[in-house]
């Protein structure tokens, strides 16, 4: 029996399904290279090999530029295209065409690996947003896994607590720690004025100025008024004042540990969720002994701050399960889900990170580039995998 021949169009899809639709496509009448940027000979496998193995190229090409915040347009100049055709020996195809067929499926390849990763595991997920140079506000997402033998990155607040509560009814929400003691030290700061315009016109820590408020008033008076910046003079008129001296020595004596606790939270995960609990109650603690009007005012600003946490006593229940406490329940959770929580995080230290590592893309050069494609553009250079020289 005669053997049939293949149509030349089920020949091209064979061919696209072989090597991938991200390198080659077709319309049933031509094969297209989207590495090359031109068709090829399909008749030829040594042809069609030939250009597929180049995408890996413009792929590392692509994912070089975006970690070096070059922008792709760049390629179209003609000394820089000319350079890297001519001593790469590889066709360098035009901005659209390598943000098409490369951003494009490697912001879905990290997608799919993001989806691998966390799939039936128990997760977190921190939200937290910035505003780039063109006033957009731009929310950043970082999601986890919560694991019972290994270290978990930070979190913070959910984005939508009700539209989250009903899509995942199991979630707890528990509000950033370390932003919590940074507000409450805000609050202190606008109780005492004449403490911030000395540090704003100084620049040097509270706790230095109650230890040192001597000599500092010895150094000012050194300056002849009439050489005196702005500044100084602003100091001098402040450190006159009585009640300086007892404003500073009752901030250092009572919210100094603020500064130790916070960086503790702040650190990259390295503590269990029963040692961060522990550190965050013994500064919360401290708060409620502090003496005074001024003591109510503080501590009425933690009661805010603590009553708008949705579920305190739920992650508080989980660390007293930790600690071996007979008597600890698990609210609205089983045993397995509630081991996952050993190492879960209790800051948004992580997801503030991932802002610093943007600013390239984020720079106030970037001002055309798309909601869109910022968004492919973070996702890539966040979570690529670093090349190998």
């Amino acid at each position: 029996m005669a053997k049939v021949k293949s149509k030349p169009s089920e020949k091209l899809i064979d061919l696209v399904k072989e090597y991938g639709s991200d390198i080659l496509s077709t319309d049933n009448t031509v094969l297209f290279c989207k590495a090359c940027g031109k068709t090829i000979n399909h008749k030829k496998n040594t042809f069609v090999a030939d250009s597929s193995s180049k995408s890996q190229f413009l792929t590392e090409l692509c994912m070089a530029f975006i970690d070096a915040g070059i922008p792709l347009w760049k390629l179209e100049n003609k000394s820089l295209r000319g350079f890297l055709e001519k001593y790469t020996k590889q066709h360098i195809p035009s901005e659209s065409s390598l943000r098409k067929n490369y951003i494009d499926n490697n912001f879905n390849n990290v997608m799919d690996r993001i989806r691998r990763k966390v799939a039936y595991n128990k997760t977190w997920v921190s939200i937290d947003e910035m505003i780039d140079p063109v006033r957009r506000f731009v929310a950043n997402v970082v999601i986890g896994t919560l694991e019972a033998d290994q270290l978990s990155k930070e979190s913070e607040k959910a984005y939508d607590m009700k539209m989250s509560f009903f899509l995942f009814p199991n979630m707890l929400h528990l509000t950033c720690l370390a932003h919590g003691l940074h507000r409450i030290a805000e609050h202190v700061r606008c109780l005492y004025p004449d403490v911030d315009r000395l540090i704003s016109n100084v620049g040097s820590a509270v706790f230095y100025y109650a230890a040192n408020f001597t000599k500092i008033q010895e150094i000012i008076g050194c300056f002849e008024e009439e050489e005196e910046s702005t500044a100084v003079k602003i100091v001098r008129e402040i450190m006159q004042k009585e009640s300086i001296l007892c404003d500073l020595v009752f901030i250092a004596s009572n919210i100094e540990n603020f500064v130790q606790v916070i960086t503790f939270l702040e650190k990259r995960p390295s503590e269990t969720l029963v040692d961060k609990l522990r550190v965050f109650d013994k500064v919360i603690d401290d708060i409620y002994k502090i003496p005074g009007k001024v003591g109510k005012d503080i501590q009425r600003k933690c009661d805010k701050l603590i009553s708008a946490n949705k579920d305190p006593k739920e992650i508080q229940s989980i660390a007293e399960f930790f600690k071996g406490k007979s008597n600890a329940q698990l609210i609205g959770m089983n045993i397995k889900s509630a081991v996952c929580f050993k190492y879960a995080p209790v800051t948004s230290a992580e997801v503030e990170r991932s802002f610093s590592q943007l600013k390239y893309i984020l720079s106030g050069r970037r001002h055309s580039i798309t909601p869109n494609n910022l968004k492919k553009m973070l996702v890539i250079i966040r979570n690529q995998t670093k090349l190998t020289i």
